[in-house]
């Protein structure tokens, strides 16, 4: 019997498709993304230096920060900028309002309602209509606070390369701090809903993932990254172990790590770094014991949105008296430089080269769902190959598959490499 599954996967960002081909015993799955043409690593060649990041936020309006910050950092490590510590301190907020913004828009409207029983935010709302004003709230808190730190809620205008435009008053960061206290205790109440759930049961078969090491503490900036072997490397040295290759039926790329598939993301980071998190060692010591399962990345999660809130908040207290200078004098020269972030979804990596007259002449952007796309192809097959064994129906296969794909949470818009073929072009 050849029986092939094809769905449209929905409540993610962007366009893709999930394929699952069942002959006999043998189960092959597609994951496919369908986005239009894009072309952003070669937008930013032939452009100034400092055009870059603003042109690359555009990339996501979901994660424009994290495009920004990442192609920042990439471009001050070429010009060799040095930054004072509160300035980096504060691109870290930045950061981390971003990620806790976008984590709770994934798991109450995009995730949750997989688990109640719905199909969609309004059939939600009919159902668990405190559960969603109590989310909604939530994601207003959070664009509040990245709405004064960045100058608005996408595409930010108050950082440019070398620091800060201007200095943000007393004032303005102890208002940041009370909305982050009412956005806290929000997600203190909703979590529980996360770390409650009863995911479906499925044990990761490429248990190998790649993270950003932080130099202290958790999701703060650094340069080099760790894998779970063991290895850790410097994130200019990323092309020696991350490899790029074409997707015949997609319109991305994909990648594997040392020959491996792997996955990024919260999974990762907590797995990697979750003993760092000494205040949230109680639920961490929980769902570490689910961390095998791919479907626990809603639960890693939802540890992160309540450590990005409270973090966010103690570190602003702690930069309420600094004074932040005006930004470095930038030295134009010939340079290549590598940004690494962890975006909301996972590993981001941004290259430039530029030239002598501060001009790019070549980048190269990985994003996360690039990274993790044959990860999620690999767990589907394991889950539909459980699921038939099981005796499961076809319309079951296909809701915990869309399922499977929803708690990576992918970001198909983030999809910017040109794939050029004879007689055809893709990205």
């Amino acid at each position: 019997m050849s029986i092939k599954v094809d769905f449209k996967v929905d409540k993610v960002f962007g366009h893709l498709e999930l394929q699952i081909d069942l002959h006999g015993d043998e189960v092959k799955t597609r994951f496919v993304s369908s986005e239009d043409l894009r072309y952003f690593e070669h937008m930013v060649v032939g452009r100034k230096y400092y055009e870059v990041p603003y042109i690359v936020s555009r990339i996501c309006g979901a994660c424009s920060i994290s495009h920004f910050l990442t192609s920042v950092n990439a471009v001050e490590n070429a010009l060799n900028v040095e930054l004072d510590e509160e300035v980096i301190t504060l691109k870290e907020v930045m950061h981390k309002l971003e990620i806790a913004q976008n984590t709770a828009v994934h798991l109450y409207f995009l995730a949750l309602p997989d688990y109640l029983k719905v199909r969609n935010l309004s059939e939600l709302m009919s159902a668990k209509p405190d559960i969603v004003k109590s989310a909604m709230m939530l994601n207003s808190l959070t664009l509040q606070a990245v709405n004064v730190l960045a100058g608005r809620i996408v595409n930010p205008l108050t950082y440019r390369v070398g620091g800060f435009t201007r200095g943000i008053p007393k004032e303005t960061i102890d208002r940041v701090i009370k909305t982050l206290d009412r956005a806290e205790k929000l997600a203190e109440a909703l979590s529980d809903l996360i770390l409650g759930l009863d995911l479906p049961r499925l044990s990761d078969s490429e248990l190998n993932y790649l993270t950003a090491d932080p130099p202290t503490e958790y999701l703060t900036i650094g340069d080099y990254l760790v894998g779970s072997d063991g290895s850790r490397f410097r994130g200019m040295d990323y092309m020696q172990f991350i490899s790029e290759e074409i997707s015949d039926y997609s319109t991305t790329k994909y990648c594997r790590y040392r020959g491996r598939v792997f996955f990024v993301g919260p999974r990762a980071r907590l797995l990697a770094f979750g003993e760092r998190l000494p205040d949230y060692a109680g639920l961490i010591y929980d769902v570490r014991k689910e961390l095998h399962n791919p479907f626990s990345n809603l639960k890693a999660k939802a540890v992160e949105l309540l450590y990005c809130i409270s973090n966010s908040k103690a570190v602003l207290g702690g930069l309420k008296e600094k004074n932040f200078s005006a930004p470095k004098e930038v030295r134009v020269r010939r340079g290549e430089g590598v940004g690494i972030m962890e975006a909301p979804r996972g590993l981001l990596i941004h290259h430039y080269v530029i030239n002598d007259d501060g001009v790019v002449e070549r980048s190269n952007i990985i994003t996360p769902t690039v990274m993790f796309s044959k990860h999620v192809e690999v767990a589907a097959k394991t889950l539909s190959e459980e699921l038939i064994n099981n005796g499961a129906s076809l319309n079951e296969i296909e809701l915990k598959a869309a399922m499977l794909v929803r708690a990576y949470d992918p970001c198909l818009p983030c999809s910017v490499h040109l794939i050029v073929k004879e007689g055809d072009s893709r990205e």
